[in-house]
């Protein structure tokens, strides 16, 4: 939706203890589309992480632990994915080659922030990647760590390893039925969209804060995604639901930064 919407790239960082069930969530987002496999590191280079960029183009990108990545590489590629744009690079015969573009959503996970890992390699945070890159702590604040309650056997552990088990045997589904959505009508499809967006913004806009409302705009464009895919039959959510969840999420994210 990022494209039609006239959105920029942009992306969430699930920080946490280990062991908290980030990884867990990372699989299950991942699963709309892809197995095992589809997921991402982030011991990767700047480099490497432009060609999966741009292998996954109008998708999804996922990162999974943010320590493994060097502070240096972090903070260029989180300017890169949000820019939406790669090096540029010229031939051997001295002429600009045209530099890799991508439009997508991305998420992280990792047991420390970015500022906290962009200080061990003695970076200044630019508060500019803090909009770029939300941090939502992964605990629930339930005692479950990033559920909400226990639906499935005794503990925690017992709702993760189900969830792993069965997006590693079931995936891909979610992202047929809702591209399938998504191009049936897509006129239809892009104006309930963007009806669904402004209702989350309205919502929940911070009128003295402009940083807030931009980043907003991101997590209402979660929100009118997750809203059309239950009214899509693939989610099997009720209606508001996605709201409800996402609402939750950016209350936490605006709560971070004090208000």
């Amino acid at each position: 939706l990022l494209r039609p919407a006239g959105m920029e790239s942009g992306g969430f960082h699930l920080r946490g203890d280990s062991s908290s069930g980030k990884t867990t969530a990372l699989r299950l987002a991942a699963s709309v589309y892809g197995g095992p496999s589809y997921m991402q590191r982030w011991r990767t280079t700047d480099n490497a992480l432009e060609n999966d960029a741009e292998l996954r183009n109008d998708n999804y990108l996922n990162l999974d632990e943010l320590r493994q990545a060097a502070p240096k590489a972090v903070s260029d590629i989180v300017y890169m994915l949000t820019g939406g744009q790669g090096k540029a690079r010229s031939t051997k015969s001295g002429k600009n080659r045209d530099a890799k573009q991508f439009s997508l959503m991305y998420t992280s996970t990792g047991e420390v922030t970015l500022e906290e890992h962009l200080r061990r390699g003695n970076i200044e945070l630019d508060a500019g990647l803090l909009l770029r890159f939300a941090h939502i702590p992964s605990d629930a604040g339930k005692g479950y760590g990033v559920f909400d309650c226990i639906n499935y056997g005794i503990a925690p552990q017992d709702i993760g390893n189900r969830i792993n088990e069965l997006a590693s045997a079931h995936y891909g589904h979610a992202g047929i039925k809702w591209l399938e959505y998504l191009t049936s009508d897509k006129d239809m499809v892009m104006i309930k969209a963007q009806e669904l967006l402004d209702s989350f913004i309205e919502q929940h806009t911070q009128t003295k804060n402009g940083q807030a409302n931009r980043v907003l705009r991101r997590f209402a464009l979660v929100a009118a995604a997750g809203e059309l895919a239950t009214l899509a039959g693939i989610t099997g959510w009720e209606q508001g639901r996605a709201f409800e969840a996402v609402a939750q999420c950016f209350s936490t994210w605006l709560d971070s930064l004090g208000g």
